[in-house]
């Protein structure tokens, strides 16, 4: 199991290249193998827990960098997506709700989703954000073009 801090990178699978989740497990000790083996980058495990990390990345701006330009003013910390509480804040339910039900985990699954409704997402990502540019949001939604 993952024991390390999980993080976003660009993974091969298949014949593409994809933004997806990863963690990196330790290496193991010399004196239990014989010789030193390095961290390895592997697919976090999927899960509910790893759509609770991409939500995290999206909001932070980076699975897609036109919304980096609002997370400085995001009105609950993306970190709040991986808290045991955070089923008491609305928000993080309908976000991740929202990709559970397309199985958007990674940046291809999102794009797809963008393509059958250019509009997924919107509602859940203006729940993050203040009021005031909401309008804007939604002017330049889907973020990627």
């Amino acid at each position: 199991m993952p024991t390390m801090l999980s993080l976003l990178g660009q993974g091969t699978t298949g014949k593409s290249r994809t933004t997806s989740i990863f963690t990196l497990l330790p290496s193991l000790p010399a004196d239990r193998v014989g010789w030193p083996l390095p961290a390895v980058e592997v697919d976090y495990p999927e899960g509910l827990d790893r759509f609770k990390h991409f939500a995290r990345f999206l909001l932070e701006g980076k699975v897609v960098k036109r919304l980096s330009a609002y997370s400085c003013c995001l009105l609950s910390s993306p970190v709040t997506m991986l808290k045991t509480w955070s089923k008491l804040q609305p928000r993080t339910e309908s976000l991740l709700q929202a990709l559970v039900s397309e199985n958007a985990d990674k940046l291809d699954t999102l794009q797809l989703a963008w393509e059958k409704n250019p509009k997924y997402l919107l509602a859940e990502y203006c729940q993050w954000v203040p009021e005031v540019i909401h309008e804007e949001i939604a002017k330049m939604w889907p973020p990627v073009h």
